[in-house]
Protein backbone atom coordinates (compact mmCIF):
# COMPACT_ATOMS: atom_id res chain seq x y z
CA UNK A 1 0.00 0.00 0.00
CA UNK A 2 2.78 2.36 0.87
CA UNK A 3 4.51 1.97 -2.44
CA UNK A 4 1.10 2.44 -4.43
CA UNK A 5 0.56 5.88 -2.41
CA UNK A 6 4.30 6.53 -3.45
CA UNK A 7 3.43 6.33 -7.05
CA UNK A 8 0.25 7.44 -7.43
CA UNK A 9 1.43 11.14 -5.79
CA UNK A 10 4.54 10.86 -8.20
CA UNK A 11 1.79 10.52 -10.78
CA UNK A 12 -0.05 13.40 -9.90
CA UNK A 13 3.04 15.57 -9.91
CA UNK A 14 4.28 14.18 -13.18
CA UNK A 15 1.40 15.49 -14.78
CA UNK A 16 1.11 18.87 -13.28
CA UNK A 17 1.49 21.17 -15.76
CA UNK A 18 3.38 23.89 -13.49
CA UNK A 19 6.78 22.39 -12.66
CA UNK A 20 10.00 22.92 -14.85
CA UNK A 21 10.60 20.33 -17.75
CA UNK A 22 12.58 17.54 -16.99
CA UNK A 23 12.54 17.70 -13.30
CA UNK A 24 13.57 15.03 -11.58
CA UNK A 25 10.22 13.38 -9.20
CA UNK A 26 11.79 10.28 -6.83
CA UNK A 27 9.11 8.02 -5.58
CA UNK A 28 11.41 5.13 -4.49
CA UNK A 29 12.51 3.34 -1.20
CA UNK A 30 15.21 1.70 -2.50
CA UNK A 31 18.83 2.60 -2.15
CA UNK A 32 18.72 3.72 -5.68
CA UNK A 33 16.92 6.55 -4.26
CA UNK A 34 20.27 9.14 -3.21
CA UNK A 35 21.25 8.43 -6.48
CA UNK A 36 18.17 9.27 -7.97
CA UNK A 37 18.30 12.88 -6.10
CA UNK A 38 21.79 13.84 -7.12
CA UNK A 39 20.95 12.89 -10.69
CA UNK A 40 18.16 15.46 -10.06
CA UNK A 41 20.08 18.10 -8.87
CA UNK A 42 23.27 17.88 -11.09
CA UNK A 43 20.51 18.39 -13.75
CA UNK A 44 18.50 21.22 -12.62
CA UNK A 45 19.94 22.13 -9.59
CA UNK A 46 16.05 21.14 -7.96
CA UNK A 47 14.20 17.76 -7.71
CA UNK A 48 11.37 16.39 -5.32
CA UNK A 49 11.51 13.45 -3.57
CA UNK A 50 7.53 11.99 -2.84
CA UNK A 51 8.21 10.11 0.77
CA UNK A 52 6.73 6.90 1.77
CA UNK A 53 3.28 7.67 3.88
CA UNK A 54 4.04 7.88 7.72
CA UNK A 55 1.25 6.15 9.79
CA UNK A 56 0.40 9.01 13.05
CA UNK A 57 -2.75 7.13 14.26
CA UNK A 58 -4.21 3.59 13.50
CA UNK A 59 -7.27 1.26 14.52
CA UNK A 60 -7.48 -1.83 13.81
CA UNK A 61 -10.92 -3.76 12.91
CA UNK A 62 -12.87 -6.48 13.61
CA UNK A 63 -12.13 -8.10 10.11
CA UNK A 64 -7.79 -7.49 10.55
CA UNK A 65 -8.14 -4.28 8.60
CA UNK A 66 -5.73 -1.84 9.79
CA UNK A 67 -7.55 1.87 8.98
CA UNK A 68 -4.84 4.80 9.68
CA UNK A 69 -6.98 7.31 10.46
CA UNK A 70 -3.82 10.09 9.92
CA UNK A 71 -0.79 9.91 8.18
CA UNK A 72 1.82 11.96 6.84
CA UNK A 73 2.22 12.39 3.42
CA UNK A 74 5.35 14.81 2.71
CA UNK A 75 6.69 15.94 -1.02
CA UNK A 76 9.96 17.21 -0.48
CA UNK A 77 11.66 19.67 -2.77
CA UNK A 78 15.74 19.78 -2.82
CA UNK A 79 16.99 22.54 -4.25
CA UNK A 80 20.71 23.49 -4.75
CA UNK A 81 20.49 27.57 -5.66
CA UNK A 82 23.95 27.62 -7.17
CA UNK A 83 23.20 24.86 -9.64
CA UNK A 84 19.31 26.12 -10.41
CA UNK A 85 19.34 28.27 -13.07
CA UNK A 86 15.67 27.31 -14.02
CA UNK A 87 14.16 30.64 -11.74
CA UNK A 88 11.94 27.40 -10.31
CA UNK A 89 12.91 27.40 -6.15
CA UNK A 90 11.42 26.01 -3.49
CA UNK A 91 8.97 28.71 -2.78
CA UNK A 92 7.75 27.79 -6.47
CA UNK A 93 7.86 23.89 -5.82
CA UNK A 94 5.89 24.39 -2.58
CA UNK A 95 2.99 26.23 -4.89
CA UNK A 96 2.68 24.01 -7.04
CA UNK A 97 2.73 20.74 -4.92
CA UNK A 98 0.27 22.33 -2.98
CA UNK A 99 -1.93 23.36 -6.45
CA UNK A 100 -1.24 20.03 -7.49
CA UNK A 101 -2.13 17.51 -4.96
CA UNK A 102 -5.07 19.75 -2.41
CA UNK A 103 -7.78 18.23 -2.29
CA UNK A 104 -6.88 14.86 -4.71
CA UNK A 105 -7.62 11.01 -4.11
CA UNK A 106 -4.36 9.94 -5.20
CA UNK A 107 -5.44 6.94 -7.68
CA UNK A 108 -8.67 6.56 -4.69
CA UNK A 109 -5.98 5.10 -2.46
CA UNK A 110 -7.49 7.37 0.23
CA UNK A 111 -10.88 7.45 2.51
CA UNK A 112 -11.37 10.86 1.65
CA UNK A 113 -9.19 13.34 -0.40
CA UNK A 114 -5.73 15.07 1.05
CA UNK A 115 -5.40 17.78 2.91
CA UNK A 116 -2.45 20.54 3.78
CA UNK A 117 -1.05 19.79 6.76
CA UNK A 118 -2.09 22.07 9.99
CA UNK A 119 1.61 22.97 9.86
CA UNK A 120 2.28 22.51 5.66
CA UNK A 121 5.78 22.64 5.47
CA UNK A 122 8.89 21.95 7.59
CA UNK A 123 12.37 23.72 6.25
CA UNK A 124 15.52 21.79 6.17
CA UNK A 125 18.52 24.17 5.16
CA UNK A 126 21.75 23.43 4.93
CA UNK A 127 25.29 21.87 3.54
CA UNK A 128 26.15 18.61 1.58
CA UNK A 129 29.20 16.79 2.51
CA UNK A 130 30.42 18.33 -0.56
CA UNK A 131 29.92 21.58 1.01
CA UNK A 132 27.02 23.14 -1.13
CA UNK A 133 24.23 24.98 0.19
CA UNK A 134 20.85 23.21 0.16
CA UNK A 135 16.74 24.37 0.82
CA UNK A 136 15.07 21.07 1.79
CA UNK A 137 11.28 21.82 2.43
CA UNK A 138 8.76 19.31 3.19
CA UNK A 139 5.21 20.08 2.14
CA UNK A 140 2.92 18.12 4.11
CA UNK A 141 -0.35 16.85 3.41
CA UNK A 142 -2.55 14.46 5.77
CA UNK A 143 -4.88 11.34 4.77
CA UNK A 144 -6.01 8.65 6.13
CA UNK A 145 -6.36 4.92 4.10
CA UNK A 146 -6.91 1.26 5.10
CA UNK A 147 -4.73 -1.66 4.69
CA UNK A 148 -6.47 -5.03 4.25
CA UNK A 149 -5.09 -8.50 2.97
Amino acid sequence: MFTQIQTAIAAILRAHPGFPPGLQIVARREKEVANDIEAGLSKLGICVYVLPPLPMRATRTQNEIVFIESSELRVRIIEQPTLNLTGFDVWSGFEQVVLALQGTNPADLFAAPIGLAEHPVETMDGQTKEGKNTRVWDVIFEGAFQISH
